[in-house]
């Protein structure tokens, strides 16, 4: 017998002799959809905690929404100022740049390389 077959399953027997369904499993083990097993587990808890829960996930959600938008609207707000203060400057240094450049090509020209 192949070793991998060898395992028993929970009624005793081997998995070579289960059916392909799950017709073995008893009605109590049919297996839960995620709507039963939510609503096992509040009805585990009292309404207390799970009014508690609820109000500490919600602040926590809007947290963090909050920090999201904060954090968008600050970089925004960084970026075009730096664009609308820096980008004038930048131009006119590079102006000024090109003006003495021209400068000093006329003054080359005029009195040769020196």
């Amino acid at each position: 017998m192949d070793p991998t077959k060898m395992f028993l399953a929970p009624s005793g027997a081997t998995i070579e002799e289960l059916p392909g369904d799950d017709s073995f499993l008893p009605e109590d083990d049919a297996p839960e959809t995620l709507v039963e097993r939510v609503s096992a587990l509040s009805e585990m808890f009292p309404t207390s905690v799970r009014h508690v829960t609820s109000k500490v996930m919600s602040g926590g959600v809007r947290a963090t929404v909050w920090c999201k938008d904060f954090a968008l609207s600050s970089i925004w707000i960084m970026t075009t100022s730096a664009v609308i203060l820096a980008l004038p400057l930048a131009i006119e240094v590079t102006q000024i740049q090109a003006d003495e450049e021209y400068k000093k090509a006329v003054t080359r020209n005029l009195f040769g390389k020196s």
